[in-house]
C-alpha cells in the first residue's frame, strides 16, 4: 500500500472538523452575545426598579417621619397646655391662700447661743467610748491582770 493513503483519511476529516468547527463557532459567539445582552438589560430592569424602590422608600420615610414630627409636636402643644393649666390652678391657689403670720425662723446665721448648744452635743462622752483607736491594741490587752502579775 502507498504511504499517502495514511495521509489523506486523517487530512478529510481534519477539513471536515474546520467546517462543522467555525460554523458552531459563528452561532456560539451569536448565542454569547445574546445572552450578555440578555444579561445586562436584566441588570439595567434590576437598578431601575432599585431605585424606583429606594424613591418610593424615602418618600415613605418621610412621610412616616412628618407623621411622627407632628404626632409629638401634638403631644408637646397638649403637655405644655397642661402645665399652663396647672401653672394657673396653683397661681389662683396661692393667691388665695393666706399671708403667713409669723415668718419661719432662718437656720443660717445661726446665733452664738445655739453654735454652743450644739457644739456641747457634738462632744463625745467620755465613758461609753474608748480612748483607744480600732487600729491599735485594745486597752484590755495592755492592761494588767491579776495572772500577769503572779507569773512576773
Amino acid at each position: 500500500m502507498k504511504k499517502w493513503m495514511y495521509l489523506i483519511a486523517p487530512g478529510l476529516m481534519l477539513a471536515g472538523f474546520f467546517v462543522l468547527y467555525f460554523s458552531h463557532a459563528e452561532e456560539l459567539h451569536k448565542k454569547e452575545l445574546a445572552q450578555k445582552a440578555k444579561i445586562e438589560q436584566e441588570r439595567v430592569e434590576a437598578d431601575t426598579k432599585k431605585k424606583v424602590a429606594e424613591t418610593k422608600a424615602r418618600e415613605d420615610a418621610k412621610k412616616r417621619q412628618e407623621e411622627r414630627d407632628a404626632e409629638e409636636k401634638k403631644k408637646l402643644d397638649e403637655k405644655m397646655a397642661r402645665q399652663a393649666a396647672d401653672d394657673k390652678r396653683s397661681a389662683i391657689r396661692l393667691r388665695n391662700t393666706p399671708p403667713r403670720r409669723t415668718p419661719r425662723p432662718s437656720r443660717w446665721p445661726r446665733s452664738k447661743s445655739s453654735s454652743t448648744a450644739s457644739a456641747k452635743r457634738r462632744t463625745r462622752p467620755v465613758g461609753k467610748r474608748s480612748i483607744w483607736p480600732s487600729r491599735w491594741s485594745s486597752p484590755v490587752s495592755l492592761a494588767v491582770t491579776p495572772s500577769s502579775k503572779s507569773s512576773a
